[in-house]
């Protein structure tokens, strides 16, 4: 997803890298991945929307766990990968905006994930108005974000006497930003910051009984 107005994905730009990105064995996979199976718990047989699937990597873990998973995203690119990497469920995996998912019908998921993108989205409001249409009233919604405290326009690492310590400015200033990390996804795709407190408002606003 990207950042801005645009219909069109940042992601396709780079989809390439960001796709071996996704598959280096980083801590992406080692602490996010993990934490997510615990708190979707057992998706045997269930319907799961994958939200912002990339090139399907967390789609793929929740086909192994047993669910019927759909991949949506709006980067063509990511898509044709993830395809490529799931032939057999190629047609599981659809191009569209996640502030919409207008070819997604109403009620049809038991829950809803989307791993490490919700700060990519620009209105979060349309999101979890999109997601509350589309899954199951006593379903759910898990989410792996960046850090809201940590990961800011005007965070850095600043060194102490007690070694290195991250320091963070004007955490109240939300928009638009870009990592100085020339290496990292957000110095490419950016991300949009936004506090904890506007996360869990705009989700108790739009309709959803979700919890932190």
């Amino acid at each position: 997803m990207s950042a801005g107005d645009s219909p069109e994905s940042v992601y396709d730009a780079f989809a390439d890298w960001y796709a071996a990105h996704a598959l280096a064995g980083n801590w992406v996979q080692w602490v996010i991945l993990r934490h997510l199976e615990a708190l979707t718990g057992d998706v045997t047989n269930r319907v799961i929307l994958d939200l912002a699937c990339g090139e399907g990597i967390y789609t793929r873990i929740l086909r192994k766990r047993g669910a019927n998973a759909t991949g949506v995203d709006l980067s063509g690119a990511l898509l044709q990968l993830a395809r490529q990497r799931d032939p057999d469920h190629a047609d599981a995996y659809l191009c569209d905006d996640a502030r919409y998912l207008s070819s997604l019908p109403a009620a049809a998921f038991d829950g809803v994930s989307c791993m490490m993108a919700l700060m990519d989205i620009p209105d979060l409001e349309m999101v979890f108005r999109a997601v509350h249409r589309v899954v199951h009233p006593s379903g759910w919604f898990v989410v792996a974000i960046t850090h809201p405290c940590f990961e800011t326009p005007h965070a850095s690492w600043v060194e102490h006497e007690t070694g290195m310590v991250r320091t963070v400015n004007r955490y109240l200033d939300e928009g638009e930003w870009r990592s100085r990390n020339a290496e990292g996804v957000r110095s490419r795709a950016g991300a949009m910051h936004r506090t904890v407190s506007t996360y869990l408002n705009t989700a108790n606003d739009t309709g959803g009984h979700w919890s932190a």
